[in-house]
């Protein structure tokens, strides 16, 4: 696990006062460090936003490793272990970005250097709100580190955060009224905690202990269409706001075969190949269907999938340094013909914005058969932003992140939908930053 600095070196110290005998001669090396640079700003007006709360995410575990607060500046910054990191910023008066059911924001700490990220946060529409906060604790008031906090307001709002290093936790933005507190952690259950009253403008703190070890396990086989394969992620979300549940990340054997321990209790959205590795769940299922769900309940259930081959995109461009593409308000989305789904006749389109909300094509909600935006299958297709005036945002904002997302499609006259879905792009993939107006 990629640790903050000062993490690591308490921990090599911890192991040298457990060291018997002369050490002297004993040569102990750091891990290559470089820096992160974090400004957090108003997206309308630029002002930098104090107090913002920063998850940080290890890039290769999924797993939380730490919380930054930022300064009256909106600045926030610390060394940490070479190699990808994720981030989550949410700030009291603005919607978090990423928001919920987006990919948290990469970045790429490299040896020596400082990798500087700026993230722009949008204030909320005016409306009553408090916060929530507390401390996790277990039965000997010692902190528990990294947990997944949920808060479902009485109108179906759901707001998260992750429990920082001393298991502090802070809710920003929750509906005035009660609310329905839930944690999730592997190897601990805890119970739902409600009501959880929030007052206009006030601070509610609420402490939170697990109720005992979690014993649920999922099991099942991995196997492969139209792609072989090696091994991959098995990962659970939560099914509201689809962040990854802490400690719930199991990997198939050389066989295909996997097993999740330490499962809690509740019901989980389940995901094969989340990471960025050039394979994704069979979007025939997972979009036509909705992705797998599991429930829970100190049990153990048999749960199979199926992978394909992912779509390559090469505008906004794969992501494998960490780094986020930047595009212009109207950019020309480009991706790359595969051998995996070769026989697809058209390709379907959706752009989502921050909030999560479908912009432009997509699939229809009512019963998810015809997409709104489809490209005819080419050598290099591609496809300019709104370029059937069909978007309900015409240009995309300046300042503002954004996912494409593309699938490949099979006209099928002989099933339901009217057509088969081939191959998807990554889930994690094709997140873009808008900075400079189309020329």
């Amino acid at each position: 696990m990629r640790l903050p600095v000062l993490a690591f070196v308490m921990v090599v110290l911890f192991g040298l006062a457990a060291c018997n005998g002369d050490s002297s001669s004993t040569t102990y090396s750091l891990p290559p460090t470089g820096a992160l640079s974090l400004t957090v700003v108003d997206g309308d007006t630029s002002a930098g936003i104090s107090n913002a709360r920063v998850n940080v995410i290890d890039g290769d575990t999924g797993n939380p490793i730490d919380l930054l607060t930022t300064d009256a500046s909106g600045n926030a910054g610390k060394v940490y272990t070479t190699g990808p990191l994720l981030l989550k910023v949410s700030a009291n008066g603005y919607g978090p970005s990423p928001a919920p059911g987006i990919p948290p924001l990469p970045v790429q700490i490299v040896n020596g250097q400082i990798s500087s990220i700026t993230v722009s946060l949008f204030a909320l529409p005016a409306a009553d709100r408090g916060t929530i906060i507390g401390q996790i604790t277990n039965g000997q008031g010692q902190p528990i580190i990294g947990a997944l906090v949920v808060a479902t307001a009485s109108d179906g709002t759901q707001v998260s955060t992750i429990a920082g290093v001393s298991g502090e936790y802070v809710l920003h933005n929750v509906p005035v009224g009660d609310a329905t507190l839930e944690t999730f952690l592997g190897g601990l259950n805890f119970s739902p905690i409600s009501p959880v009253t929030v007052n206009l403008n006030a601070v509610t703190l609420q402490m939170i202990s697990p109720t005992g070890l979690a014993t649920g396990q999922v099991s099942g086989h991995v196997s492969f269409t139209s792609v072989s394969g090696g091994i991959i992620d098995i990962t659970l979300l939560h099914p509201g706001t689809r962040e990854v549940l802490p400690g719930l990340r199991s990997y198939t054997d050389n066989s295909g075969n996997y097993a999740m321990h330490g499962v809690p209790n509740g019901t989980f959205e389940m995901i094969a190949s989340l990471d960025n590795d050039g394979l994704v769940l069979d979007p025939d299922v997972s979009v036509t269907q909705g992705i797998p769900q599991v429930t829970i309940s100190n049990n153990s259930i048999t749960k199979d999938f199926k992978v394909t081959g992912s779509i390559v995109l090469s505008n906004p461009a794969t992501v494998f340094d960490g780094s986020v593409p930047v595009l212009n308000n109207l950019p020309v989305f480009t991706w790359l013909k595969d051998s995996s789904y070769a026989s697809a006749q058209d390709y379907a389109i959706e752009v989502v914005d921050e909030s999560g909300t479908t912009i432009w094509g997509g699939f229809d909600a009512l019963n998810n058969y015809a997409p709104f935006v489809t490209v005819t299958q080419g050598n290099s297709p591609s496809i300019g932003y709104n370029a059937d005036g069909t978007a309900t945002v015409s240009q995309l904002e300046a300042g503002r992140y954004y996912q494409l997302r593309v699938y490949a499609r099979d006209v099928d006259g002989s099933v339901p939908t009217g057509y088969t879905l081939l191959s998807a792009s990554e889930t994690l993939d094709g997140i873009f930053k808008v900075e400079d107006p189309a020329p």
